[in-house]
Protein backbone atom coordinates (compact mmCIF):
# COMPACT_ATOMS: atom_id res chain seq x y z
CA UNK A 1 0.00 0.00 0.00
CA UNK A 2 1.26 3.52 -0.81
CA UNK A 3 1.83 6.12 1.93
CA UNK A 4 2.18 9.90 1.46
CA UNK A 5 2.11 13.11 3.50
CA UNK A 6 -1.01 13.58 5.63
CA UNK A 7 -1.44 17.13 4.30
CA UNK A 8 -2.25 15.80 0.83
CA UNK A 9 -5.37 14.16 -0.36
CA UNK A 10 -4.31 10.85 -1.84
CA UNK A 11 -5.89 8.46 -4.28
CA UNK A 12 -3.79 5.52 -5.39
CA UNK A 13 -2.87 1.86 -5.48
CA UNK A 14 0.27 -0.17 -5.99
CA UNK A 15 0.79 -2.48 -8.95
CA UNK A 16 3.49 -3.78 -11.23
CA UNK A 17 4.17 -3.55 -14.93
CA UNK A 18 6.68 -4.60 -17.55
CA UNK A 19 8.27 -2.19 -19.99
CA UNK A 20 10.96 -2.21 -22.66
CA UNK A 21 13.17 0.86 -23.15
CA UNK A 22 15.93 0.89 -25.80
CA UNK A 23 19.29 1.64 -24.24
CA UNK A 24 20.64 3.90 -26.98
CA UNK A 25 18.72 7.09 -26.07
CA UNK A 26 16.63 8.75 -23.36
CA UNK A 27 12.87 8.26 -23.29
CA UNK A 28 10.06 10.45 -21.97
CA UNK A 29 6.48 10.04 -20.81
CA UNK A 30 3.90 12.79 -20.14
CA UNK A 31 1.97 12.82 -16.90
CA UNK A 32 -1.57 14.32 -17.15
CA UNK A 33 -2.01 17.55 -15.18
CA UNK A 34 -4.85 19.83 -14.11
CA UNK A 35 -6.58 22.38 -16.37
CA UNK A 36 -4.35 25.20 -17.61
CA UNK A 37 -1.16 23.53 -16.31
CA UNK A 38 1.85 22.67 -18.41
CA UNK A 39 2.60 18.98 -18.98
CA UNK A 40 4.94 17.43 -16.46
CA UNK A 41 7.83 15.68 -18.20
CA UNK A 42 9.28 12.51 -16.70
CA UNK A 43 12.60 11.29 -18.11
CA UNK A 44 13.81 7.70 -17.97
CA UNK A 45 17.58 7.43 -18.06
CA UNK A 46 19.02 4.17 -19.43
CA UNK A 47 20.96 2.36 -16.76
CA UNK A 48 19.11 4.06 -13.89
CA UNK A 49 15.72 2.41 -14.19
CA UNK A 50 15.26 -1.29 -14.75
CA UNK A 51 13.30 -2.00 -17.93
CA UNK A 52 11.57 -5.14 -16.70
CA UNK A 53 9.49 -6.24 -13.74
CA UNK A 54 9.22 -2.82 -12.09
CA UNK A 55 7.03 -2.35 -9.07
CA UNK A 56 5.09 0.90 -9.18
CA UNK A 57 2.60 3.07 -7.33
CA UNK A 58 -0.10 4.91 -9.29
CA UNK A 59 -0.86 7.99 -7.31
CA UNK A 60 -2.88 11.18 -7.41
CA UNK A 61 -2.30 14.35 -5.43
CA UNK A 62 -5.11 16.87 -5.08
CA UNK A 63 -4.25 20.54 -4.76
CA UNK A 64 -6.74 23.37 -5.31
CA UNK A 65 -7.15 23.65 -9.06
CA UNK A 66 -4.48 21.03 -9.76
CA UNK A 67 -4.58 17.29 -10.19
CA UNK A 68 -1.31 15.47 -10.77
CA UNK A 69 -1.13 11.80 -11.62
CA UNK A 70 2.08 9.87 -11.93
CA UNK A 71 3.94 6.61 -11.67
CA UNK A 72 6.77 6.09 -9.20
CA UNK A 73 9.10 3.19 -10.00
CA UNK A 74 10.40 1.10 -7.12
CA UNK A 75 13.20 -1.46 -7.41
CA UNK A 76 11.96 -5.00 -6.88
CA UNK A 77 12.93 -6.80 -3.66
CA UNK A 78 15.60 -9.46 -3.89
CA UNK A 79 14.19 -12.90 -4.48
CA UNK A 80 15.57 -16.35 -3.95
CA UNK A 81 16.37 -16.54 -7.66
CA UNK A 82 18.71 -13.53 -7.36
CA UNK A 83 20.42 -14.46 -4.09
CA UNK A 84 24.14 -13.76 -3.90
CA UNK A 85 25.87 -17.17 -3.94
CA UNK A 86 27.72 -18.24 -0.78
CA UNK A 87 31.45 -18.88 -0.86
CA UNK A 88 32.79 -22.43 -0.86
CA UNK A 89 32.98 -23.81 2.67
CA UNK A 90 30.32 -21.45 4.07
CA UNK A 91 27.06 -22.65 5.62
CA UNK A 92 24.48 -19.89 5.08
CA UNK A 93 21.08 -19.57 6.73
CA UNK A 94 18.44 -17.01 7.72
CA UNK A 95 18.49 -14.78 10.79
CA UNK A 96 15.60 -12.67 12.10
CA UNK A 97 16.88 -9.29 13.24
CA UNK A 98 16.18 -8.39 16.88
CA UNK A 99 15.91 -4.89 18.33
CA UNK A 100 19.30 -3.15 18.48
CA UNK A 101 21.22 -5.77 16.48
CA UNK A 102 23.91 -4.82 13.97
CA UNK A 103 25.52 -6.86 11.22
CA UNK A 104 28.79 -6.80 13.14
CA UNK A 105 27.18 -8.21 16.28
CA UNK A 106 25.27 -10.88 14.37
CA UNK A 107 28.49 -11.98 12.67
CA UNK A 108 30.26 -12.26 16.03
CA UNK A 109 27.35 -14.31 17.41
CA UNK A 110 27.65 -17.01 14.76
CA UNK A 111 31.37 -16.97 13.89
CA UNK A 112 32.95 -15.65 17.08
CA UNK A 113 34.65 -12.84 15.17
CA UNK A 114 32.98 -9.59 14.12
CA UNK A 115 35.62 -8.68 11.52
CA UNK A 116 33.91 -10.83 8.89
CA UNK A 117 30.75 -8.66 8.82
CA UNK A 118 31.49 -7.45 5.24
CA UNK A 119 31.03 -11.06 4.12
CA UNK A 120 27.48 -11.03 5.52
CA UNK A 121 26.80 -7.61 3.99
CA UNK A 122 27.76 -9.09 0.62
CA UNK A 123 24.98 -11.66 1.07
CA UNK A 124 22.42 -8.88 1.64
CA UNK A 125 22.95 -6.24 -1.06
CA UNK A 126 19.64 -4.54 -0.24
CA UNK A 127 20.83 -3.68 3.30
CA UNK A 128 21.75 0.00 3.14
CA UNK A 129 23.34 0.44 6.57
CA UNK A 130 24.89 -2.52 8.45
CA UNK A 131 24.56 -0.66 11.76
CA UNK A 132 20.82 0.05 11.44
CA UNK A 133 18.78 -3.08 10.77
CA UNK A 134 15.00 -3.22 10.87
CA UNK A 135 13.76 -5.50 13.70
CA UNK A 136 11.84 -8.49 12.40
CA UNK A 137 13.60 -8.49 9.06
CA UNK A 138 15.11 -11.76 7.85
CA UNK A 139 18.66 -11.59 6.47
CA UNK A 140 21.08 -14.19 5.15
CA UNK A 141 24.14 -14.81 7.33
CA UNK A 142 27.09 -17.20 7.47
CA UNK A 143 26.29 -19.72 10.20
CA UNK A 144 29.54 -21.65 9.88
CA UNK A 145 32.73 -21.31 7.88
CA UNK A 146 35.13 -24.15 7.20
CA UNK A 147 38.61 -22.67 7.40
CA UNK A 148 40.85 -23.75 4.55
CA UNK A 149 43.91 -25.78 5.49
CA UNK A 150 47.12 -23.73 5.69
CA UNK A 151 50.50 -24.81 4.44
CA UNK A 152 54.21 -24.01 4.44
CA UNK A 153 56.40 -24.43 1.37
CA UNK A 154 60.08 -25.35 1.30
CA UNK A 155 61.01 -22.31 -0.79
CA UNK A 156 64.76 -22.95 -0.78
CA UNK A 157 67.27 -25.44 0.58
CA UNK A 158 70.97 -26.24 0.48
CA UNK A 159 72.74 -29.59 0.73
CA UNK A 160 71.22 -32.34 2.85
CA UNK A 161 67.71 -31.63 4.12
CA UNK A 162 65.01 -34.15 5.02
CA UNK A 163 61.26 -33.79 5.53
CA UNK A 164 58.76 -35.86 7.45
CA UNK A 165 55.23 -35.90 6.05
CA UNK A 166 52.98 -37.60 8.59
CA UNK A 167 52.54 -40.54 8.86
CA UNK A 168 55.45 -41.32 6.49
CA UNK A 169 59.10 -41.69 7.47
CA UNK A 170 61.86 -39.16 6.79
CA UNK A 171 62.67 -38.63 3.11
CA UNK A 172 64.84 -36.24 1.10
CA UNK A 173 63.32 -32.77 0.86
CA UNK A 174 63.05 -30.88 -2.41
CA UNK A 175 62.39 -27.28 -3.27
CA UNK A 176 58.63 -26.76 -3.61
CA UNK A 177 57.62 -29.45 -1.11
CA UNK A 178 54.50 -28.50 0.85
CA UNK A 179 54.22 -29.13 4.60
CA UNK A 180 51.11 -29.14 6.80
CA UNK A 181 50.47 -29.52 10.51
CA UNK A 182 52.59 -32.17 12.30
CA UNK A 183 55.15 -32.32 9.47
CA UNK A 184 58.86 -31.82 10.20
CA UNK A 185 62.15 -30.59 8.70
CA UNK A 186 65.67 -31.80 9.52
CA UNK A 187 68.82 -30.04 8.32
CA UNK A 188 72.28 -31.58 8.50
CA UNK A 189 75.87 -30.26 8.61
CA UNK A 190 76.37 -27.18 6.40
CA UNK A 191 72.73 -27.40 5.29
CA UNK A 192 69.79 -25.03 5.52
CA UNK A 193 66.16 -24.65 4.45
CA UNK A 194 63.70 -21.77 4.16
CA UNK A 195 60.00 -22.29 4.84
CA UNK A 196 57.50 -19.76 3.48
CA UNK A 197 54.04 -19.69 5.07
CA UNK A 198 50.96 -18.45 3.22
CA UNK A 199 50.63 -15.36 5.47
CA UNK A 200 54.04 -13.92 4.59
CA UNK A 201 56.01 -15.49 7.45
CA UNK A 202 59.42 -16.87 6.48
CA UNK A 203 61.39 -19.30 8.67
CA UNK A 204 65.07 -20.01 7.99
CA UNK A 205 66.23 -23.32 9.46
CA UNK A 206 70.00 -23.39 9.93
CA UNK A 207 72.32 -26.40 9.96
CA UNK A 208 71.84 -29.41 12.24
CA UNK A 209 68.35 -28.35 13.26
CA UNK A 210 65.15 -30.27 13.77
CA UNK A 211 61.71 -28.70 13.98
CA UNK A 212 58.05 -29.62 13.62
CA UNK A 213 54.98 -27.62 12.59
CA UNK A 214 52.82 -28.31 15.62
CA UNK A 215 49.95 -26.05 14.52
CA UNK A 216 49.25 -23.66 11.64
CA UNK A 217 45.73 -22.33 12.07
CA UNK A 218 43.66 -20.68 9.38
CA UNK A 219 42.84 -16.97 9.63
CA UNK A 220 39.11 -17.28 10.43
CA UNK A 221 39.54 -15.02 13.48
CA UNK A 222 41.63 -12.58 11.50
CA UNK A 223 44.97 -13.56 13.11
CA UNK A 224 46.87 -16.40 11.41
CA UNK A 225 48.72 -18.53 13.97
CA UNK A 226 51.79 -20.71 13.70
CA UNK A 227 53.12 -22.95 16.46
CA UNK A 228 56.54 -24.44 15.72
CA UNK A 229 58.69 -26.68 17.92
CA UNK A 230 62.48 -26.52 17.71
CA UNK A 231 63.82 -29.83 18.98
CA UNK A 232 67.44 -28.97 18.23
CA UNK A 233 69.42 -26.22 16.50
CA UNK A 234 68.06 -22.78 15.64
CA UNK A 235 65.68 -20.95 13.33
CA UNK A 236 65.42 -17.36 12.12
CA UNK A 237 61.93 -15.92 11.82
CA UNK A 238 61.38 -13.10 9.30
CA UNK A 239 58.52 -10.99 7.99
CA UNK A 240 59.68 -8.34 5.53
CA UNK A 241 56.54 -6.23 5.91
CA UNK A 242 53.50 -7.38 7.81
CA UNK A 243 50.13 -7.02 6.12
CA UNK A 244 46.94 -5.61 7.59
CA UNK A 245 46.22 -8.85 9.39
CA UNK A 246 48.82 -9.44 12.09
CA UNK A 247 50.44 -12.86 12.46
CA UNK A 248 50.92 -14.57 15.79
CA UNK A 249 53.86 -16.98 15.86
CA UNK A 250 54.74 -19.23 18.80
CA UNK A 251 58.01 -21.16 18.90
CA UNK A 252 58.36 -23.96 21.45
CA UNK A 253 61.99 -24.43 22.53
CA UNK A 254 62.32 -27.05 25.24
CA UNK A 255 60.16 -25.91 28.18
CA UNK A 256 59.98 -22.32 26.91
CA UNK A 257 57.33 -20.67 24.73
CA UNK A 258 58.58 -17.84 22.53
CA UNK A 259 56.02 -15.56 20.89
CA UNK A 260 56.55 -13.00 18.18
CA UNK A 261 53.88 -10.73 16.73
CA UNK A 262 54.21 -8.74 13.55
CA UNK A 263 52.61 -5.31 13.48
CA UNK A 264 50.98 -4.06 10.28
CA UNK A 265 53.49 -2.40 7.97
CA UNK A 266 56.51 -3.27 10.12
CA UNK A 267 59.37 -5.76 9.79
CA UNK A 268 59.92 -8.69 12.15
CA UNK A 269 63.16 -10.59 12.60
CA UNK A 270 63.97 -12.89 15.51
CA UNK A 271 66.27 -15.84 16.19
CA UNK A 272 65.38 -18.79 18.43
CA UNK A 273 67.97 -21.34 19.52
CA UNK A 274 67.99 -24.63 21.38
CA UNK A 275 71.51 -24.94 22.89
CA UNK A 276 73.15 -28.37 23.12
CA UNK A 277 73.01 -28.17 26.92
CA UNK A 278 69.25 -27.48 26.86
CA UNK A 279 67.23 -24.39 27.64
CA UNK A 280 66.21 -21.69 25.17
CA UNK A 281 67.58 -18.46 23.70
CA UNK A 282 65.78 -15.57 21.99
CA UNK A 283 67.25 -12.64 20.05
CA UNK A 284 65.08 -9.86 18.60
CA UNK A 285 66.64 -7.90 15.72
CA UNK A 286 63.44 -6.18 14.56
CA UNK A 287 59.95 -6.07 16.04
CA UNK A 288 59.20 -7.48 19.46
CA UNK A 289 58.79 -10.81 21.24
CA UNK A 290 58.41 -12.50 24.59
CA UNK A 291 59.64 -15.63 26.32
CA UNK A 292 57.69 -17.59 28.92
CA UNK A 293 59.33 -20.32 30.98
CA UNK A 294 59.09 -21.57 34.56
CA UNK A 295 55.89 -19.57 35.07
CA UNK A 296 57.63 -16.25 34.30
CA UNK A 297 57.14 -14.12 31.20
CA UNK A 298 59.51 -11.41 29.96
CA UNK A 299 59.03 -8.99 27.06
CA UNK A 300 61.96 -8.56 24.69
CA UNK A 301 62.29 -5.38 22.65
CA UNK A 302 64.15 -4.78 19.42
CA UNK A 303 67.91 -5.10 19.89
CA UNK A 304 67.56 -7.27 23.00
CA UNK A 305 67.95 -10.95 23.87
CA UNK A 306 67.25 -13.35 26.73
CA UNK A 307 67.82 -16.99 27.69
CA UNK A 308 66.28 -19.52 30.05
CA UNK A 309 67.60 -22.76 31.57
CA UNK A 310 65.53 -25.89 31.10
CA UNK A 311 62.41 -25.48 33.25
CA UNK A 312 63.69 -22.20 34.74
CA UNK A 313 62.63 -18.57 34.31
CA UNK A 314 64.06 -16.31 31.59
CA UNK A 315 66.87 -13.93 32.48
CA UNK A 316 66.25 -10.16 32.29
CA UNK A 317 66.64 -8.98 28.67
CA UNK A 318 70.07 -7.66 27.69
CA UNK A 319 71.21 -5.54 24.76
CA UNK A 320 72.51 -7.59 21.83
CA UNK A 321 76.10 -7.11 20.74
CA UNK A 322 76.53 -5.37 17.38
CA UNK A 323 77.65 -7.36 14.35
CA UNK A 324 81.45 -7.22 13.81
CA UNK A 325 82.75 -5.13 10.93
CA UNK A 326 84.27 -7.29 8.19
CA UNK A 327 87.75 -6.15 7.13
CA UNK A 328 88.67 -8.83 4.62
CA UNK A 329 87.63 -9.71 2.00
CA UNK A 330 86.33 -6.32 0.94
CA UNK A 331 82.86 -6.00 -0.55
CA UNK A 332 82.77 -7.04 -4.21
CA UNK A 333 86.14 -8.83 -4.12
CA UNK A 334 86.63 -12.11 -6.01
CA UNK A 335 88.89 -14.78 -4.57
CA UNK A 336 89.67 -18.39 -5.28
CA UNK A 337 87.37 -20.80 -3.47
CA UNK A 338 88.92 -22.47 -0.44
CA UNK A 339 91.67 -19.87 -0.05
CA UNK A 340 89.70 -16.97 1.38
CA UNK A 341 91.02 -15.31 4.53
CA UNK A 342 88.45 -13.59 6.74
CA UNK A 343 89.25 -10.92 9.29
CA UNK A 344 87.02 -8.56 11.26
CA UNK A 345 87.11 -5.86 13.89
CA UNK A 346 86.58 -7.30 17.37
CA UNK A 347 83.47 -6.44 19.40
CA UNK A 348 83.84 -5.62 23.10
CA UNK A 349 82.41 -8.31 25.44
CA UNK A 350 82.14 -10.87 22.62
CA UNK A 351 83.13 -14.36 23.85
CA UNK A 352 83.33 -15.94 20.38
CA UNK A 353 82.19 -15.49 16.78
CA UNK A 354 80.23 -17.51 14.23
CA UNK A 355 81.08 -17.28 10.52
CA UNK A 356 78.51 -18.22 7.86
CA UNK A 357 79.27 -18.34 4.13
CA UNK A 358 76.13 -18.34 2.00
CA UNK A 359 75.09 -18.13 -1.63
CA UNK A 360 72.35 -15.56 -0.97
CA UNK A 361 71.95 -12.46 1.25
CA UNK A 362 69.40 -14.13 3.53
CA UNK A 363 71.68 -17.16 4.02
CA UNK A 364 68.96 -19.61 3.00
CA UNK A 365 71.61 -21.39 0.87
CA UNK A 366 74.34 -22.10 3.39
CA UNK A 367 77.80 -23.12 2.13
CA UNK A 368 79.81 -23.23 5.35
CA UNK A 369 79.19 -22.40 9.00
CA UNK A 370 81.93 -22.25 11.63
CA UNK A 371 81.31 -21.52 15.33
CA UNK A 372 83.55 -20.78 18.32
CA UNK A 373 85.95 -18.46 16.46
CA UNK A 374 87.99 -16.02 18.52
Amino acid sequence: MCSFSKTLRVLGMCSSFGAEFPSDRRHSRLFPTGPGQKPLLARFHPGRVSSRNLSACLWGLWFPGLLVLGIVAVAPAASAATEVPARDGDTVGWHTVQEGETLSGITAHYLGFSGLWPENWRLNPDVKNPDFLVPGRRIRVILKREASARTAEIADLQHKVKKKLQPEDWTAARKGDVLVEKDGVHTFKNSSARLDFDDGVSLLVTEESLLFLRKIEAALTGVPKEEIEIVQGQADLKIKKAGRRPSSIEIVVGSAQIRSQAISGQRLETRMRRPSQGGAQLMVYAGRGEMESGGIKVNVKQGQGTSAPEGGPPAPPERLLPAPRLLRPVKGAEQEAGKTLFSWRSVPKAASYTLEVCRDPECARLVKRTTGLS
